[in-house]
């Protein structure tokens, strides 16, 4: 099956790879290929490598080509799989992957997020100068599915090896933890350095604890914690050096900028997507024009 699949790929590959007339002579450009285009290849293809597609060759392309259907076309998972990305890498400081939409289909949720991840991955190849952040917001959400808390395992180690950190944002820490086959408990935050506890529910304490190195002083300020909303919001600074755990409470005050970016108001979400749209899905520029700042740099 994988030898028939590859060969599929590498024909449309080639089928969708064009020559182009430079000043130099011809050069080789490829058009991009969607995986419709791979379907379309595997209904076609007359060989697979040097191997005549008959008989069992043949079942298996049509076989993959039924099974790629569902992930094609204006299928649910066809308008998210099968088409050009909408992510402008290229230029943006700051990207932002939404992925609510895919509440309602979260038999695709998983395959989705590990193309994000991969898209991301592939982009910190080609820089590994910058410092890099990559925000994961109700992370709590992905590491519950089958393979979410694998894929937060293994980027928070593509983090480190490209420049980069991994940011977790969650309202709940039980499902940071997982018994393995041999009875050992992973947690993924035994490999986290930095935590910033806002107010949780004291049946989070004994993660904290045990898995954050927590001390009962440390732990006893977070229920005093307070907020005010559109101000500051207190939190409980806690990080893991070598010599040590050691944290502080702390007051932080919220600039327009903050606002604009974070808010989950219903109102500002919406005035935020509407600007977002008009400054062509740029954050920095979006966030830049509600706060009424003009050349100032939001870092």
């Amino acid at each position: 099956m994988s030898a028939v699949l590859g060969a599929a790929v590498s024909q449309t590959y080639a089928r969708k790879t064009v020559q182009r007339k430079t000043p130099d002579g011809y050069s080789r450009v490829f058009q991009g290929a969607l995986l419709g285009d791979v379907r379309e290849t595997l209904s076609r293809m007359e060989e697979a490598g040097d191997l005549k597609m008959s008989g069992k060759l043949r079942e298996v392309a049509d076989d993959l080509a039924v099974r790629l259907g569902d992930w094609t076309g204006s299928t649910a998972k066809g308008q998210f799989f099968d088409r050009p990305t909408t992510v402008p890498f290229a230029d943006k400081r700051v990207v932002l992957y939404d992925t609510s939409p895919l509440e309602g289909y979260k038999e695709i949720k998983s395959t989705a997020i590990m193309v994000m991840a991969q898209l991301v991955a592939e982009r910190w190849k080609d820089d590994r100068e910058t410092i890099k952040r990559v925000v994961v917001d109700e992370a709590h959400d992905i590491a519950k599915m089958p393979s979410g808390f694998d894929f937060l395992d293994d980027h928070q180690r593509r983090c480190r090896a490209a420049n980069g950190a991994q940011v977790l944002i969650s309202q709940t820490l039980s499902e940071f933890k997982r018994v393995m086959a041999d009875g050992n408990t992973k947690s993924l935050l035994e490999n986290i350095a930095i935590f910033w506890v806002f107010p949780v529910a004291s049946t989070e304490f004994e993660v904290l604890r045990s898995h954050a190195q927590m001390t009962e002083d440390a732990l006893e300020v977070i229920p005093k914690l307070r907020s005010r909303e559109g101000s500051f919001s207190e939190a409980v600074f806690w990080a893991k050096f070598r010599s040590g755990p050691a944290g502080a409470h702390l007051r932080i005050r919220l600039s327009s900028a903050d606002r604009w970016m974070f808010s989950s108001d219903s109102y500002d979400a919406v005035r935020r997507a509407q600007v977002m749209a008009r400054r062509g899905g740029d954050v920095i520029e979006g966030v830049r024009e509600l706060a009424g700042l003009k050349e100032e740099v939001i870092a």
